[in-house]
């Protein structure tokens, strides 16, 4: 399902609200849609249409190409222009916990105890 949300109602009675194929929608109140009804809407100037990994598993292919179309794309790119970006602040904390991994390992090596020398 992806999220739909209400950017900016369209001019109507009784105002911050649209209705979409049965639906109201409120403004700034985020809402699952399937993706189909997604896709319709995705190219609207008021509503924000958000999507998952999860919305492409089993997409059918009509879907997919007319999401290519509306994004002037191949099918193959839909998902890499529709889904967000994945920052490299995942990448950078990974290394620093293996890292911090990898010196508590080094850290916990066999301490050896060595007599002290007193002098008398």
């Amino acid at each position: 399902m992806a999220t739909l949300t209400l950017l900016e109602p369209t001019i109507q009675a009784g105002g911050e609200f649209t209705a979409l194929n049965g639906q109201t929608f409120l403004l700034d109140s985020p809402q699952e849609i399937p993706v189909k009804l997604a896709m319709l809407y995705m190219d609207a100037h008021n509503l924000k249409v958000d999507f998952t990994e999860v919305d492409f598993k089993d997409i059918p292919d009509g879907i997919l190409e007319n999401m290519a179309i509306k994004l002037s794309c191949e099918t193959s790119e839909v998902t890499s222009k529709l889904l967000p970006k994945k920052s490299t602040t995942s990448k950078i904390t990974s290394k620093v916990k293996q890292t911090l991994t990898k010196s508590a390992k080094d850290d916990s090596e066999e301490v050896v105890e060595e007599p002290t020398i007193s002098d008398e």
